[in-house]
């Protein structure tokens, strides 16, 4: 593993660790909402984010390098002197690159998160990764053509109207 994607991986677990830890001291505040605004703010920062999506980087390369037989098939232009591992270094592990579908199958499988696919542009991509039992994942994209965004679910009009009274 290279030492940049080593030092943002140990870096991400210590800040995780810290965060815990000065929670659990200052638990007499633990109401959801709280612990949902210690959660964005934690995770709003850029240098935690970048250490987290270099992490993600590094399982997605894991995952690709690792199932050779299922991800090669799905990725042009390898051959002789370019291969699978020469992909995954050049267009997964660096910081601030757009990701690709195959990427997102690979984080989705190796994460075993189920992923949806809505697209700007209307059509319908099926579901990038899927559970036995699980009829919808939980988790919906927003892919623009060369980006993938979250779209966050509209909370319940029950947890909407208490958040507001308080």
């Amino acid at each position: 593993m290279p030492s940049v994607l080593r030092t943002a991986f140990k870096d991400l677990i210590k800040k995780v660790m810290r965060w815990k830890k000065h929670g659990r001291r200052n638990s007499m505040e633990s109401t959801s909402s709280n612990r949902k605004e210690k959660l964005l703010e934690f995770f709003s920062k850029y240098d935690t984010t970048l250490d987290i999506f270099i992490f993600l980087r590094l399982v997605v390369a894991i995952e690709i390098c690792s199932h050779e037989e299922v991800y090669e098939p799905l990725i042009p232009g390898l051959r002789g002197n370019y291969t699978l591992e020469d992909w995954c270094i050049r267009r997964v592990t660096p910081a601030r690159r757009f990701t690709d579908h195959v990427m997102m199958v690979a984080l989705a499988t190796a994460l075993e998160v189920p992923l949806r696919v809505e697209r700007v542009r209307g059509g319908h991509d099926p579901d990038i990764y899927t559970v036995p039992g699980v009829l919808r994942p939980r988790v919906t994209l927003l892919y623009s053509g060369d980006h993938y965004g979250i779209i966050y679910p509209r909370a319940p009009p029950a947890e909407n109207s208490s958040h507001q009274a308080s």
